[in-house]
């Protein structure tokens, strides 16, 4: 994984030295809860709300939910749907227009778990319907994009606490590519590399931390975004086959 993020970085800066590269720093607040139904089901939901550090204003807001089946105990399969809000992506302006964005998906996680480290990788295929405007205002209809996204991560307990609980470090290595649609079908999206550090304060209780370089291509022009993000949230676990087998 390693290996990929440097060679990612590189592919990036190749692109920097040649292209115009726009940068932003921003800060990305989450709440992440996983709901474990029994041994076969769990749902998971995010909420994201992305904002520019200066001014703090909004820049996307989400809510990601997708049910997973479990195939065997490293594969599991996942179906959701994605509401997206889209806001100027100059920091400066003064518009508020928000473009509404529909993402069903499905997905493929394999999960390995041991006791030194946790790895996850993920390969996922979206529908992006984007509502079409005019004059910056919706109008009726869609316009269609299909994005692959492959993602890498990795995590390992930097110190022990108590009660089985840690401190770990995280690293992720994410790429998109747009595989059909109106926007640059065929070609490279984005790339997202991060590392975090997550507290556990209980079993089904974290609080996570870190940095992404998020480096997206722009539509239809040869020009990029370099944003530097800090990320802020919570992690949350539900486990109604534990409570059910307490009760």
């Amino acid at each position: 994984m390693l290996c990929l993020c440097c060679r990612t970085l590189c592919s990036s800066n190749t692109f920097a030295q040649k292209s115009e590269v726009t940068t932003q720093q921003l800060v990305w607040l989450f709440y992440y809860n996983t709901i474990t139904f029994n041994k076969n089901y769990f749902l998971s939901t995010e909420f994201f709300e992305r904002r520019y550090s200066d001014p703090f204003k909004s820049h996307q807001s989400l809510i990601r939910t997708h049910l997973h089946r479990q195939l065997n105990p490293h594969l599991d399969f996942g179906i959701g749907f994605t509401y997206f809000l889209q806001k100027p992506h100059d920091p400066n302006s003064t518009s508020s227009f928000a473009i509404p964005e529909l993402r069903p998906h499905v997905e493929l996680n394999y999960k390995l778990h041991t006791e030194k480290f946790n790895f996850h990788s993920r390969l996922r295929l979206e529908n992006r319907n984007f509502r079409n405007t005019a004059n910056n205002e919706l109008i009726d209809g869609y316009n269609t994009n299909y994005r692959m996204r492959f993602l890498f991560s990795g995590d390992v307990p930097i110190v022990k606490l108590k009660n089985h609980l840690a401190v770990k470090l995280k690293v992720t290595d994410e790429i998109h590519f747009s595989v059909a649609g109106v926007y640059d079908s065929g070609k490279f999206d984005q790339n997202r590399i991060g590392i975090s550090v997550s507290v556990d304060i209980t079993k089904s209780l974290s609080l996570e931390t870190g940095y992404l370089n998020w480096y997206q291509k722009r539509p239809g022009i040869d020009a990029f975004y370099n944003r530097h993000i800090v990320r802020i949230g919570i992690n949350h676990k539900i486990n109604l086959e534990k409570e059910k087998s307490d009760g």
